[in-house]
């Protein structure tokens, strides 16, 4: 900044939550949200809220620690791949025979 130039004034915290970029993103989500409960009356029902809840536990799991390892200043992207490797084999080894307890551990 100049020496002569003004200094810019602060803007507070709603100012800033909307001129963040994903406050679009979050509105669109909520709009969505919103649209779908009046059109379509099964979407927010409580079977469809925890059938979604009990789907994406897997996909928050995986999430937490990955957002773990990046916190700490590592960068480690390989999770998804071993996730995916993972399932890859126990479906395998389920496809041979093997009980869903012994392929998945």
């Amino acid at each position: 900044m100049a020496p002569n130039e003004p200094a810019k004034p602060r803007l507070g915290f709603a100012a800033q939550l909307l001129h963040s970029g994903e406050t679009g993103i979050v509105g669109a989500l909520v709009i969505m949200v919103v649209v779908l409960s009046i059109f379509t009356p099964d979407f927010a029902s409580k079977g469809n809220l925890l059938n979604d809840a009990r789907n994406l536990s897997f996909i928050g799991i995986v999430l937490l620690d990955q957002a773990v390892v990046m916190i700490t200043g590592g960068i480690d992207l390989s999770m998804g791949s071993v996730w995916g490797l993972a399932a890859v084999a126990s479906a395998a080894m389920m496809q041979a025979g093997m009980g869903v307890f012994p392929a998945c551990t």
